[in-house]
């Protein structure tokens, strides 16, 4: 039986009196891809910003590997995170660095090791995600897809046993999205990871997912496996399989 990674219970969020969470519960079991949706408004990015601790958990509980966020030290919330990968959705990579430089980020703040180490550790997973020879190039000079890869690769970079992807196929044409979708498959084979994704490209969700959280008005109204999804009478749920357009 897979072990749940993250397992979020009666997790409730409001912002300005408006309730955009209520009580949420869903798991995500490891080695899988665990896909969140849901329509604009429906709660996926909160539940999203909750997970990476970029807001405090005020009614419910979150735990990652074991571990209650709320309960954790400063020291000890430091630790957690360097075990998580973010894909941003637009990259989020420095100008004014190349990407060699761009992926050694992570290595150069929160390890010792030497500086000959990381490029080496660094040129690695440019392998991994097919751009060997981009080492040198600055953003600017990378096309979309090959951004969102460089991105992929600085997410990976501590070889984190968690990926969290924040709709990481925005802005890509069909060929590009494809692409990256299986990268993304290879590396939860080749890594062993476990990937939470945020994303509404119903052709990315039936090529990656393995599970599903599916959210409308701040609740969960269906959690299980793909085929279970696409099997689904709920309204919302078919609607959004049924027609892969419109506001999901």
């Amino acid at each position: 039986m897979t072990k749940n990674v993250i397992e979020v219970s009666e997790l409730s969020a409001a912002f300005d009196e408006r309730q955009v969470l209520r009580k949420v519960n869903f798991s995500v079991p490891g080695q899988q891809v665990t896909v969140i949706l849901g329509g604009s408004g429906s709660g996926k990015t909160t539940i999203l910003k909750h997970l990476l601790g970029l807001y405090p958990v005020d009614e419910g509980r979150v735990r990652i590997f074991g571990r209650d966020l709320a309960s954790l030290s400063e020291e000890e919330q430091r630790l957690l995170y360097q075990q998580m990968g973010v894909f941003y959705q637009n990259g989020a990579l420095l100008n004014n660095l190349n990407v060699l430089e761009n992926i050694a980020l992570p290595l150069q703040q929160h390890t010792q090791l030497p500086e000959d180490l990381i490029a080496e550790m660094v040129r690695m997973k440019l392998r991994l995600v097919g751009l060997n020879d981009a080492a040198l190039l600055f953003p600017s000079q990378l096309s979309g897809g090959m951004l969102k890869r460089a991105a992929l690769a600085r997410a990976i970079a501590m070889d984190p046993p968690l990926l969290f992807c924040d709709e990481p196929g925005a802005g890509l044409d069909p060929v590009s999205l494809a692409r990256l979708d299986q990268l993304i498959l290879n590396l939860k084979e080749q890594l062993g990871i476990t990937v939470v994704m945020v994303t509404h490209e119903v052709s990315s969700i039936l090529r990656t997912a393995d599970h599903i959280v599916f959210l409308n008005e701040g609740q969960i109204v269906l959690e299980g496996s793909k085929e279970e999804a696409l099997a689904s009478d709920l309204p919302v749920v078919r609607d959004f399989f049924g027609k892969g357009t419109g506001a999901y």
